[in-house]
């Protein structure tokens, strides 16, 4: 809500400072990430609670990033820019599951594991670059016989529902993670955190399918 009230004031900025402003805002918010990473703000002795700054960033530094990346031209090819956008969203994603793995072991107590550290903006700007430069001419040809079977209707309908799974999937995950599922996937995680997701990603999408087809809360299921 913080980032949406923030809107205006943060276009105005822009609108005022060009692409040198957007880029400022983003090295702040790799700055703090880094700094939220490496556990700065969690030493016990730190005077001062700091912690109140992620309140809006880098979740704001999200919003500017994927705007920046919308709007900036850059000097090398679709394709290289491509292929940076997978390979930074692979280093993301496996600098996230070690930091959560070497965390387990009680390696690296103080750098917190949530959704401000590098790794996560890592993967974030990879998918953004990602999805920006993918040449979908040739992906949509390529499907294009898959959506007239049985498979393919099923993930259109799924594609359809993607954005009220994005929200719901969270309030799904602490449901069960808070009941049933917290003492066996912590205890066999290996087992039960594959299943746990499916279960997650099965019960959003069954959440928004229910609410899609009832009108007064067709509005807030996200389904397109």
């Amino acid at each position: 809500m913080g980032v949406y009230l923030l809107i205006p004031v943060i276009s105005s900025f822009i609108r005022e400072e060009g692409m040198k402003g957007a880029e400022y805002l983003i090295i702040i918010t790799i700055i703090l990430s880094l700094l939220f990473t490496v556990g700065f703000f969690d030493y016990p002795n730190m005077k001062y609670n700091f912690k109140v700054i992620f309140y809006f960033f880098p979740v704001l530094g999200y919003f500017i990033i994927g705007s920046y990346i919308q709007n900036k031209e850059f000097n090398m090819s679709k394709n290289k820019l491509f292929l940076l956008g997978i390979v930074l969203f692979i280093i993301g994603i496996i600098g996230h599951f070690l930091l959560i793995y070497f965390k387990g072991l009680g390696g690296i107590y103080l750098m917190p594991v949530d959704f401000f550290n590098i790794f996560v903006i890592s993967e974030t700007i990879g998918v953004f670059l990602a999805f920006k430069y993918a040449d979908f001419k040739m992906i949509s040809e390529s499907i294009k016989p898959l959506r007239e079977r049985k498979l393919g209707k099923l993930i259109v309908l799924f594609s359809s529902c993607s954005f009220g799974i994005y929200f719901s999937h969270y309030l799904i995950m602490q449901i069960l993670f808070k009941g049933y599922l917290h003492p066996l996937v912590r205890n066999r995680i290996l087992i039960y955190y594959p299943i746990s997701c499916i279960i997650i990603l099965l019960g959003s999408w069954a959440l928004v399918l229910i609410m899609s087809k009832i009108p007064i809360l067709k509005i807030g299921s996200g389904s397109k």
